[in-house]
């Protein structure tokens, strides 16, 4: 269910852009399986990136001048370290740019 409303989020923010799962690693640590078979545990961390492209240099065919993929991952919370400023998050608009100092 976690993995499936990561998705369902990246979808809904970036709608018509193609979505990628990086499968993650994930843990059974019940040794019995339930009604439905075992429980699955995933990373704690959802990370979803939206990665674009755009043209370098004109050509007449311009279907080929950019590319978007939105990608889903999970990182296990020990891993996982904030570097960059805190900013709350928004849906993507045309056009937004990030605050000075993010990469």
């Amino acid at each position: 269910m976690a993995i499936a409303g990561r998705l369902r989020a990246a979808e809904r923010a970036y709608p018509g852009r193609p979505v990628h799962l990086v499968p993650p690693a994930r843990a059974y640590p019940d040794r019995r399986p339930g009604p439905f078979g075992p429980a699955a545990v995933v990373p704690a961390v959802a990370c979803i990136g939206a990665f674009d492209s755009a043209v370098v240099a004109r050509d007449p065919d311009s279907v080929l001048d950019g590319s978007a993929l939105i990608v889903v991952w999970f990182l296990p919370a020990r891993t996982f370290r904030r570097t960059t400023p805190r900013i709350p998050w928004s849906a993507p608009s045309p056009g937004r740019h990030w605050p000075e100092g993010w990469p």
